[in-house]
């Protein structure tokens, strides 16, 4: 049965569309959830991979994805998406960390 869940689990990753918007690396995750912080989108970079290969890039997380120069594998591109699905379900740890913080202070 655990299989199957797995199975199930990475056709759904390799289904995920590989169109990137013409930006870098970082804008195209952190349209997964607009308001994210910096924090939360360099963690949902890390849990899918992508900080693998941008800090391969002079740019890193701002190089354009569009740039002939560096170019992504299809395999990098959904690395990204996945990154963007991340990020929207992600908890914003910025926030919950001052919270946290305050409710130490009281």
């Amino acid at each position: 049965m655990q299989k199957k869940k797995t199975e199930t689990k990475l056709s759904l990753i390799q289904d995920i569309d590989s169109h990137l918007l013409p930006d870098s690396i970082y804008n195209n995750i952190k349209m997964g959830n607009p308001l994210a912080s910096k924090l939360d989108i360099i963690l949902a970079a890390e849990k899918a991979m992508v900080l693998d290969f941008a800090w391969e890039f002079p740019h890193g997380m701002d190089t354009f994805v569009h740039d002939e120069r560096y170019p992504l594998s299809d395999d990098q591109k959904q690395r990204i998406n996945l990154a963007r699905i991340i990020l929207r379900n992600i908890r914003n740890t910025t926030s919950e960390a001052n919270i946290s913080s305050s409710d130490v202070l009281q």
